[in-house]
């Protein structure tokens, strides 16, 4: 127990944390384990969006609602429109602390994702001398390692951490001085020097010298663990060299078990896999939240929707806090009460905003230029032309984005109608395609410009770059990077094709009469209703299996789409490669492989990491290798995945980018490739497996049906599940295949029981691909197609 002589009495202490309805579950650990360690003392919970009428959540303590702080209803309206929920929670802090002081003589404010380990009297006590006790982020200099969080982020969200903050009636003139600019100025504005509530508090050293706790025990979190780390002496936990008393669990998830904090950043400095005195905490703390409710479905945002119906988000919020400046000055009408049915929000969000423009600008539509760099850089000035164009770009996109909040907003004037397009004879053709690089869609460009140079038309390979991947691939060193014909086959996926289109706008501007072919690939059975404007640009589609063109077609009807061969090209001899020169254990291995740049949850190692767990409990009857590309760019899933693998020695993740001869000695030294796929457009590696022989377990479903057979491989069964959140540019309501991981694991077992069954099948795949996706067979799709039906000329819009 901590604390001492110039303790407060305890009936003369409370402590509290604000929430929003979602948060209840972190509300309630909290409160569970400071009233553990406080007993008898007072716990306040502050409910930011309390829904009139319907009962509380039941949190050890007081649960109060922000119509009992010290604050007017128009300025609490006001707040919670201009603000995110992130925004309000801290922005209503100060008056928070003023309500519990009403109450008490010293007061505490933690946030509800921390836990308490011991008592926390000495920071009562500080406060209680000195009016106000500061936790700062870090004690030590961080280190200039590139890892996550630096300086940078310190510098940008603060010197202390407002996640626990103690003060006294001595503190009233601070707080009132505090809630001054929380009012107007508690948003997430890193250019402003802007980050909630805690930027502000950089000028208390100077202006109320408060006490500064700098126990490493209190407030351990994410940002500050790589100087503390957690360990268990003598069974008490330990932050550095003393006792834990409150983690700050901040950005922790169950979902995410793996995870410390979604806000670490993309290369976190603490890994869980490093620390497992931490692992276990973070666990043992997610099953606490699941016991409370963690994840049920309840209310949403209390404030998040107008009383007219319109969902609130940056852009909006954006125009609001202009308009309030401007008001001040006397320049611009206040925004009326978005919560009054009868107020007039939505026409006022719609209403011009003050200032001169080329033509009428709505507030709506000034927020969002305002909002969005590229779209500034597209239409730079807005009291000239700019205005013209940035007016027709939003009647052809405005409605979606407008459409996201509901916003009764009148319709921009419409676009110009393109040109005519007009045709000419077949010629040469361009093959754009990523030529150097090393992922899959690089590859497919490959193999076209391969089969289409086998059809005798002059072909010429185009180069263009891929970002966020290497980029060495050989075969990219004879590609060129002008269009050297007229017409063009662009090997390039729909979200890119419009950007892709821009860096050769200039050829195309000069060739009005030039074809434009798409080769697609898409993984789900809809294509997004954006990408239909690519298509706009081209007179056919080309994909790969009839899976992706049923998608295509849904999107519009009227495009020719053709279903070419994408080849298999085998090796012309076995690989020189050994498995002890890529690293690769011995005995019977199954191998899967994914590029991290992908959508993972879509390529799902998890469920062949969860088959071969199943059908080899106990190590030592085969070895698992998990091949992935791209984990610098993504460490947070190659954090998942080793994590899941530190369990077993016979599970190994090997992260790096291998050249062509690498990935192909990998299916041909694995004794069987598994891909528990959710959906594929096509399944290259598949193919590529199956071409050398090597035995496949695959999930039965997409793209991959192509060429996959129940007598050439294992297919696994499958039902269709909805994609859900967090796995972009899906949307969360399409559908995919969830495998049956109990078949997977069986037919697991049964290549290891009967590998004489498994290598005949193996054989029978190869032979199936070799014939079914030839590159002689690849040349006649393409000459089927080109001389196939063409999008109507006045249909295609070049430029």
């Amino acid at each position: 127990m901590s604390g001492g002589a110039d303790t407060p009495h305890a009936e003369s202490t409370v402590a509290g944390t604000i929430i929003a309805r979602n948060y209840a579950a972190q509300a309630t650990v909290l409160a569970t384990t400071y009233l553990e360690h406080h007993p008898g003392r007072r716990f306040v919970t502050l409910l930011i969006d309390a829904e009139a009428g319907a009962p509380l959540p039941p949190i050890p303590g007081e649960v109060i609602t922000a119509d009992q702080l010290p604050i007017s209803r128009d300025d609490l309206h006001r707040m919670a429109v201009t603000y995110s929920v992130l925004e309000l929670s801290t922005a209503l802090k100060a008056a928070f602390l003023q309500r519990l002081l009403d109450g008490a003589s010293t007061a505490l404010y933690l946030d509800p994702d921390i836990v308490l380990y011991d008592a926390l009297d000495d920071v009562f006590a500080a406060a209680a001398a000195d009016g106000i006790a500061l936790t700062p982020h870090t004690l030590q200099p961080f280190p200039r390692d590139g890892l996550e969080p630096a300086e940078d982020r310190i510098r940008h969200s603060g010197i202390f951490n407002l996640g626990m903050i103690a003060v006294s009636g001595k503190a009233r003139p601070f707080l009132d001085w505090w809630h001054e600019r929380l009012r107007t100025e508690a948003v997430v504005d890193l250019p402003r020097a802007l980050f909630t509530d805690q930027r502000w508090i950089d000028w208390a050293p100077a202006l109320y010298r408060p006490a500064v706790i700098r126990d490493p025990g209190v407030n351990a979190a994410y940002w500050n663990l790589h100087e503390r780390p957690l360990s268990r002496r003598g069974g008490v936990l330990h932050a550095g060299d003393s006792p834990l008393r409150a983690l700050h669990l901040s950005g922790y998830s169950p979902e995410r078990p793996w995870q410390l904090s979604v806000h670490a950043g993309v290369n976190p400095r603490v890994r869980l896999s490093d620390h497992p005195v931490l692992a276990a905490e973070c666990d043992a703390y997610g099953a606490a939240l699941m016991r409370h409710g963690w994840g049920a479905d309840g209310p949403p945002y209390g404030w998040a929707v107008t009383a007219e119906g319109i969902r609130l988000d940056h852009v909006i919020r954006s125009a609001i806090r202009r308009a309030v400046a401007l008001a001040e000055r006397g320049e611009d009408v206040p925004p009326p009460d978005a919560y009054d049915p009868a107020g007039g929000f939505a026409a006022w969000l719609d209403g011009p905003a003050p200032g001169v423009f080329g033509v009428p600008m709505g507030r709506w539509a000034l927020a969002y230029w305002e909002s969005e760099p590229g779209i500034q850089q597209h239409f730079p000035r807005l009291d000239l032309d700019d205005a013209v164009n940035y007016q027709r770009w939003l009647g052809e996109f405005g409605p979606a984005l407008r459409a996201r909040t509901a916003a009764r907003l009148a319709p921009a004037p419409a676009p110009a109608a393109p040109p005519p397009a007009t045709r000419r004879e077949m010629g040469g053709w361009n093959v754009v395609a990523y030529a150097a690089a090393e992922h899959g869609v690089g590859e497919a460009g490959r193999r076209l410009f391969a089969a289409m140079t086998l059809t005798g038309l002059p072909a010429e390979l185009v180069r263009v770059t891929a970002e966020a991947t290497r980029s060495n691939h050989r075969s990219g060193a004879e590609a060129g990077t002008q269009l050297r014909y007229r017409d063009s086959v662009y090997c390039v996926n729909a979200d890119m094709l419009p950007h892709t289109l821009a860096r050769l706008e200039h050829y195309h501007r000069s060739r009005q009469d030039a074809r434009r072919v798409g080769l697609w690939f898409w993984e789900l059975a809809t294509m997004p209703e954006e990408f239909a404007g690519a298509l706009r640009n081209l007179e056919q589609v080309w994909v790969t299996s009839e899976f992706t063109a049923a998608a295509v077609r849904s999107l519009d009807p009227d495009i020719p789409v053709h279903v070419v061969t994408l080849p298999v090209l085998p090796p012309a001899a076995r690989t020189p490669y050994t498995r002890e020169l890529l690293g690769l254990p011995g005995g019977f291995l199954f191998a899967t492989s994914l590029d991290l740049n992908s959508v993972v949850a879509r390529k799902n190692p998890w469920d062949v990491i969860d088959a071969f767990g199943r059908a080899f409990p106990d190590p030592g009857e085969a070895h698992l290798v998990v091949k992935t590309m791209n984990g610098h760019r993504h460490p947070l899933a190659l954090e998942r995945l080793r994590r899941f693998a530190a369990a077993r020695p016979d599970l190994h993740v090997v992260d790096a980018t291998w050249d062509a001869g690498e990935l192909q000695a990998l299916l041909e030294l694995c004794d069987c490739f598994v891909s528990l796929h959710r959906s594929e457009g096509f399944g290259m590696q598949i193919a590529d497996a199956m071409s050398v022989g090597t035995p496949v377990i695959v999930t039965g479903y997409s793209g991959n049906m192509r060429f996959c057979t129940d007598t050439t491989t294992y297919l696994v069964p499958w039902r269709l599940v909805p994609v859900g959140d967090g796995n972009a540019p899906y949307e969360p309501t399409a559908e995919w295949a969830q495998p049956d991981v109990e078949v997977a694991a069986a037919y697991m077992r049964h290549v290891v029981d009967d590998p004489a069954e498994a290598v005949a099948r193996g054989g029978r795949g190869q032979s199936h691909v070799l014939e079914e996706l030839s590159l002689q067979r690849a040349a006649a799709d393409l000459m089927a197609a080109l001389h196939g039906p063409l999008a109507p000329a006045s249909a295609v819009r070049l430029g």
